[in-house]
Order: structure tokens, then C-alpha cells, then sequence
């Protein structure tokens, strides 16, 4: 993103960006360090700013490491989208960007796939120990599980 764009939006330093998201500022450095996330502009001073589609990344990402999701596929997916969101890709860049996006979605569907199992055989293990405890078994929270 050139520097003229990133004058005209709002912009936030890394302290701020880690408040919104949730991660550490370290974690943000190590992002920026791996090419994973890259700051928008710097300032005179040299301070990381970030975008609001910086934020947004880190929150697409940010999941990455409960689900087992590796660095190297997060580096892959803000790649992709630099392609499929910038205008100077030739045609088997984006097939390519949208290729990678189509592996990590899979790569993640999988990994839901297997947390929802896990999910459903810790279910069946309380509400059996509940039942030989005689106690009523705890209410289930599923909403997140169905979306």
C-alpha cells in the first residue's frame, strides 16, 4: 500500500492494534518479521502503523494457532490476498493466490472437522460420569460448534 493511501486512513500503532486483536505486541513484531503481516506505513520515527485491513487480518489469522494452523499457512493467506486485493497480478498470479486460499480452506475445514469430534466425545464423557454421579447433566453450549 503506498504511503499517499495509508495518509488518507485512519491508522494505528502497534499498541493499539494489539488492545484490538488480542495478541501480544511481541507476536505483532514476529508477524512483521516473517512477512506475515507487514505494517502499512512507519512513521518519521520509524513506529509500525497499521490499517484497518491490517487489523482485520490479524483477526483472520489470529485463530491460526488454536486450530493448528502453521505460520507458513498464514504467511500464505495475507499473500494470497495481496494478490487477489492489489491490481498489478497477471492472471496465473491470482489463479495461484486463489489456489493457496482454496488449500488453507480446506486445511481448516479439516481441522474443524476434528474439533468437533473432540467436542462431541468430551460431551458424551461428562454426561456420562454426570449420570454416575447422579447429578443433572451440565447445560451444552453449541452455538459456536453449529455456526
Amino acid at each position: 500500500m503506498t504511503d499517499e493511501r495509508v495518509r488518507t486512513q485512519a491508522t494505528f500503532q502497534i499498541g493499539e492494534v494489539a488492545t484490538r486483536v488480542g495478541l501480544s505486541q511481541r507476536t505483532i513484531r514476529h508477524y512483521d518479521d516473517l512477512g506475515i503481516i507487514k505494517p502499512s506505513a512507519r512513521t518519521a520515527g520509524g513506529f509500525r502503523l497499521y490499517t484497518e485491513s491490517d487489523v482485520q487480518r490479524f483477526l483472520l489469522i489470529k485463530p491460526f494457532k488454536s486450530l493448528g494452523v502453521g505460520l507458513e499457512e498464514a504467511r500464505a493467506l495475507t499473500g494470497a490476498l495481496d494478490v487477489l486485493e492489489g491490481t498489478s497480478a497477471t492472471p496465473e498470479q491470482r489463479e495461484h493466490a486463489r489456489a493457496s486460499l482454496q488449500r488453507i480452506s480446506t486445511l481448516i475445514a479439516e481441522r474443524r472437522a476434528e474439533l468437533e469430534e473432540a467436542l462431541g466425545a468430551s460431551i458424551r464423557t461428562v454426561t456420562h460420569i454426570d449420570a454416575l454421579l447422579g447429578v443433572a447433566p451440565a447445560p451444552v453450549l453449541v452455538g459456536a460448534a453449529a455456526d
